[in-house]
């Protein structure tokens, strides 16, 4: 009895906050009811709380026995996340929430934006802007890139919203913020309209209204389609490819302020070069994927997986090649792409014939590289029309003696 009335006392000091008083108050009396049995059949069994006066409502001898019980098995385990479960009104997880501390906002929003990936985005969005023939200007192409990374932020920040019932479910996703519960939904939410709304003013004014509109049918497409989709249909990867395929083109359109055939070109390349990418990147996370429950090629229809991965490589060896045709490199990019490209259809053929985590391994950890490379290729590459036209009006302009 004296053991279970000293683990008491040394769980109620750990566990609850000396502050509330209305927690003080229902120690004591437990503490009291614990102290006083019966002196006819003393022990737990035989005990009788008084009437309480600020206690509703009474406390049984079934609840006294639980309550010892627990209290014990926190003493034994004092590393316990779990907070005290007490026989009142007072809701225990008020006493146990941590307080978000600011030193770490800015590590959480960086997670909540896949940092990482919205780098890559506004990358290729500056690649389309520096292939453009417009003129630079230093402050749009700013304005391009700092609008596509908040855009981006935002709506990966949405996606993680939606999916935290599905990302518990998941080894690669069950760290992070919103499935700990780090930060709350509201506070993530402001932080996506935050960001998506300075993103389209920053497309919409700092570049052009076209810009705007490419960015915010991204965004869409993002959100309402491509999420929901996950989880409903394979074609979930054609619409997540030209999501990543719009970016380069918003690039395009902040430089030139119209659509051309050149722009199509690299939205062309980085779509196909989506499947490539994400086909080799689910194979090795088909058990998480099935176990969240979207539907992934690599889930649903290996085979398929693997022959559209093997078929959009194939296509980036076309579509490197129709970039000096259409005037948009030299053809000295078509030439040294080729063994990038080719290097890229020999890993694809090679997951495509064994099918395996290694092959899908090899082709995932390329194409990390296979990008940068092409756009790096590209813009050393760009066919200089400026110095073109300037050429011709010298040879046509009349020669001064």
């Amino acid at each position: 009895m004296f053991r279970s009335i000293a683990l008491f006392r040394v769980c109620a000091c750990r566990f609850l906050k000396p502050e509330s008083s209305d927690v003080l108050k229902q120690i004591r009396h437990l503490h009291n009811v614990l102290s006083k049995p019966k002196h006819d059949n003393p022990g737990l069994d035989c005990i009788t709380p008084p009437k309480p006066t600020h206690l509703t409502p009474k406390i049984s001898t079934e609840e006294l026995r639980d309550a010892v019980t627990e209290i014990s098995n926190y003493a034994y385990h004092p590393i316990s996340s779990h907070p005290l479960k007490l026989m009142t009104e007072v809701d225990p997880a008020v006493l146990v929430k941590e307080k978000i501390k600011l030193k770490e906002l800015p590590s959480y929003y960086l997670s909540l934006s896949k940092f990482r990936l919205s780098s890559l985005v506004m990358a290729t969005s500056v690649a389309g802007y520096m292939m453009a023939p417009g003129p630079f200007d230093l402050n749009v192409l700013l304005a391009t890139a700092g609008g596509t990374l908040l855009l981006s932020a935002g709506a990966n920040t949405v996606n993680q919203i939606v999916e935290v019932p599905y990302d518990s479910e998941m080894i690669r996703t069950k760290g992070r913020v919103l499935v700990r519960e780090l930060l709350s939904t509201p506070h993530a939410l402001g932080f996506a309209i935050m960001t998506t709304a300075s993103g389209l003013l920053l497309l919409t004014y700092g570049a052009n209204p076209l810009t705007g509109v490419l960015g915010a049918t991204n965004l869409y497409l993002y959100t309402s389609v491509y999420t929901p989709l996950k989880r409903q249909s394979i074609l979930n990867t054609w619409v997540g490819s030209v999501v990543g395929a719009l970016p380069p083109l918003m690039g395009w359109a902040a430089s030139e302020g119209v659509l051309s055939p050149g722009g199509y070109l690299l939205a062309g390349i980085l779509f196909s070069w989506q499947f490539v990418h994400f086909n080799s990147l689910s194979w090795n996370l088909r058990a998480d994927y099935k176990r969240a429950g979207y539907r992934m090629m690599s889930v649903t229809h290996p085979d398929l997986c693997v022959r559209t991965c093997l078929r959009y490589s194939a296509s980036l060896v076309l579509l490197s090649t129709l970039a000096p045709v259409l005037g948009l490199t030299s053809w000295f990019f078509a030439i040294d792409s080729l063994p990038f490209n080719l290097w890229a259809v020999y890993l694809a053929y090679n997951f495509y014939q064994k099918k395996d985590s290694a092959s899908s391994r090899k082709l995932f950890h390329f194409s990390l590289v296979h990008l940068p490379i092409l756009i790096f290729l590209m813009i050393i590459s760009k066919r200089r029309k400026e110095s073109s036209n300037n050429d011709e009006r010298e040879s046509t302009s009349p020669i001064k003696l």
